[in-house]
């Protein structure tokens, strides 16, 4: 008994201090409610986002009563910022691909102005209904052989904004508009359809009682890139599991360059031979490249060499019309 009243004169504050952490320790229990008493938050907003844990702190976030929390569907796909009003009757888009970002044309070369046009031309012979199951799908975030433009702040201009805006003056909704920040060539291109199309026919799945009816493609593209695009988009929308069987049905329209005033004859030939030459390499790639998980190997693994050189910095660009600086 004497050893034990002399530890605690010896020991005296340190088991005070034991002592006071084991009763605050008591009290934060007592008082933290279970998470079984909490609602689950509602989060609005773009930049909302739900705690990392299932509890939070009364002073973090406003909690909310339990009939006011909404229940999200989950044979819907609801995501922020969507146009459903928009997507609910689409059976048809119309996809126009850019053209370049060429100086000699002021960065929206006459070709893709007559993609446009052409495109825009189409949609007018619609009736009113048939405008309301019809959007468009600018391709192109920029070129591997050409600057993009620049706004007036510095931030860069994706080449798709040029049809966007195109689009725009000749009195298309904006909210009938996607673009496209991803694809940098005619392969990639393709990625950002797929993708696309990926994305709409889920969300039809999801999202209407009656969705069978196959989605309409209409491509408008110049005459003299029109073998190569289509052998790209055939490509990656066949990419197993194929949307060409029974989902996507597309159609290349092949618009005509007749009055394009080009910097030269030899820029003109230079561009012929390299849509050509593109063509075979897609033609190729197509037949070792069958499904969409190869694809993305291809991708992102460095198969593709344009991508690859490009990032490595032994890109060399192409020559001919549509990439002069």
């Amino acid at each position: 008994m004497a050893s034990l009243s002399r530890l605690w004169r010896q020991q005296r504050p340190v088991f005070i201090a034991i002592g006071a952490l084991v009763v605050l320790l008591i009290m934060v229990w007592s008082s933290t409610p279970s998470p079984s008493t909490y609602s689950s938050p509602t989060y609005h907003g773009v930049d909302a986002a739900p705690p990392s844990t299932g509890v939070f702190s009364r002073r973090d976030k406003e909690v909310v009563a339990e009939e006011d929390v909404i229940l999200s569907d989950p044979t819907k796909i609801d995501l922020p910022n969507i146009q459903q009003d928009v997507l609910e009757e689409i059976t048809r888009v119309i996809v126009l691909p850019g053209g370049g970002s060429s100086s000699d044309f002021g960065g929206y070369p006459e070709w893709t102005k007559q993609r446009v046009v052409a495109a825009y031309n189409f949609y007018n012979t619609l009736s009113k209904p048939e405008k309301r199951k019809t959007i468009f799908l600018t391709l192109s975030a920029g070129s591997f052989n050409a600057p993009n433009l620049l706004f007036d702040d510095k931030r860069t201009m994706f080449e798709c904004q040029h049809m966007i805006q195109h689009l725009i003056r000749l009195g298309i909704e904006r909210d009938r508009i996607y673009g496209d920040i991803f694809s940098w060539d005619t392969v990639t291109n393709g990625m950002t359809l797929r993708t696309f199309v990926d994305g709409l026919l889920l969300y039809f799945k999801n999202n209407r009682a009656n969705h069978s009816q196959r989605l309409s493609i209409q491509v408008y593209i110049s005459d003299f890139h029109a073998a190569r695009a289509q052998a790209s988009f055939q490509w990656v929308l066949g990419l197993e599991p194929s949307l060409l069987v029974r989902d996507v049905e597309m159609e290349v329209h092949s618009v005509s360059s007749h009055g394009v005033v080009w910097p030269s004859p030899e820029d003109y030939q230079k561009r012929i031979e390299h849509e050509k030459l593109g063509l075979q390499m897609v033609l190729k790639q197509a037949q070792q490249i069958k499904t969409l998980q190869e694809f993305n190997a291809f991708i992102m693994l460095g198969g593709h060499l344009g991508i690859r050189k490009y990032l490595n910095n032994e890109y060399v660009k192409s020559v001919g019309a549509g990439w002069h600086f």
